[in-house]
């Protein structure tokens, strides 16, 4: 389906009064939308596809907030390799993960802002039984939005 560019608001309603209006009072315009439900199913499949990648990956994989490291997310693969319940992840930062002596390194390295597929590096990270693993990290910074759902 190709994309469709919304008409200006004078071609859905050429007859809209077009007044001054009070504070607080705002124009209301009543429009089909029923081409636009298909484009939800739409972006509802390629979240559903998303998620699939996401959870079903085999490699451990992880989401986390930039300004406080806390963890947003994690995959099954990454709660089994690492030895961590979901609930455990969420309540910690990457850095928890991380030997004392390389937290300073990552500080650094997540003040930098990276753009696109940043290239593999390697790193040391601490499973839940205290092991420390070698591990290569490739990361890429990633916008997203979270909405609740009652």
């Amino acid at each position: 389906m190709k994309d469709q560019v919304s008409p200006p608001i004078d071609e859905i309603e050429p007859n809209l009064e077009r007044r001054p209006r009070r504070v607080g009072e705002l124009p209301a315009v009543a429009g089909d939308i029923s081409e636009a439900k298909p484009r939800e199913g739409i972006l509802s499949q390629s979240e559903t596809q998303c998620r699939l990648l996401f959870d079903g990956n085999p490699v451990p994989m992880w989401m986390f907030e930039r300004e406080t490291l806390k963890f947003l997310d994690v995959n099954e693969a990454a709660i089994r390799h690492y030895g961590f319940s979901k609930e455990e992840f969420l309540s910690m930062t990457i850095a928890d993960i991380r030997p004392a002596e390389d937290v300073e390194r990552l500080l650094g390295h997540v003040a930098v802002a990276i753009h696109g597929l940043q290239e593999a590096e390697l790193w040391r990270h601490r499973k839940k039984d205290g092991t420390i693993i070698d591990v290569e990290i490739v990361a890429m910074a990633w916008r997203f939005t979270v909405f609740q759902r009652n």
